[in-house]
């Protein structure tokens, strides 16, 4: 998955070069080669998407390896961005989930089942009644504690300055708390919160102009819908 990784990355590298190219306006927009953030970004970029693409198999619990890797080097770039929270969710939310999903998906491999279970195909399930409601309300409250902390933490301003951006920065930190911590329990609503992080991400950095980033969170979107996709057909088999 990491050769593929490479493979889907260095195509979109030779589109965004040849765009580039062809449209002077946007050389070095949307390849910032002298941006640190940048740099580090291709690395995560990689090793993320193969991470996806690994645990859309929900057999092949490897794949969460190259996810911390991921977090440790979004962590680096956001940081380097001055995203402050969001290195906190990489760094501090991300690869604590993923230990654990890790060590609860080879748990559930390793368990030696009985002829009956054996046969028992598997089919991740939904969340339903006070399950989906508690999880709906400790995002809204991620949510709102996000964007109190930017406004007055970190950038002390106006509840209503760019009030648009810190809401989508935030709803990005409560959909991936909520997806990787269903992602441990093979959850359905995993993906769906990842889809949502994914359209957050989308909205955040045109708000920013990086149009490099949009491309990657559209990306991003389609990796996600895929593996959602994926695992729905599991569910109905």
């Amino acid at each position: 998955m990491l050769l593929l990784s490479v493979g889907i990355y260095a195509a979109l590298f030779v589109v965004l070069l040849v765009v580039e190219r062809l449209c002077e306006p946007l050389r070095g927009v949307l390849l910032q080669w002298d941006s640190a953030a940048f740099i580090v970004g291709i690395p995560a970029s990689v090793v993320g998407t193969a991470y996806v693409l690994t645990i859309r198999n929900p057999q092949n619990y490897t794949g969460f390896l190259g996810g911390i890797a991921m977090a440790v080097l979004l962590g680096m770039q956001f940081a380097l961005q001055g995203n402050y929270d969001l290195t906190f969710m990489q760094i501090g939310i991300f690869i604590p989930f993923m230990l654990l999903s890790l060590i609860t998906w080879r748990k559930q491999l390793n368990i030696t089942p009985s002829a009956e279970t054996a046969a028992k195909p598997f089919r991740p399930e939904y969340l339903h009644g006070w399950r989906q409601g508690l999880t709906l309300t400790l995002a809204l409250l991620i949510i709102v504690a996000d964007y109190a902390f930017t406004t007055r933490v970190l950038n002390h301003d106006a509840w209503a300055d760019k009030w648009l951006l810190k809401l989508a920065g935030a709803v990005m930190i409560a959909s991936s708390v909520m997806a990787n911590f269903w992602l441990i329990y093979q959850k359905m609503d995993a993906w769906i919160w990842w889809i949502l992080y994914s359209l957050a991400g989308i909205l955040f950095y045109v708000l920013l102009g990086n149009l490099y980033c949009i491309v990657l969170f559209l990306f991003y979107l389609v990796i996600n819908v895929s593996a959602f996709v994926a695992w729905q057909r599991l569910r109905k088999n």
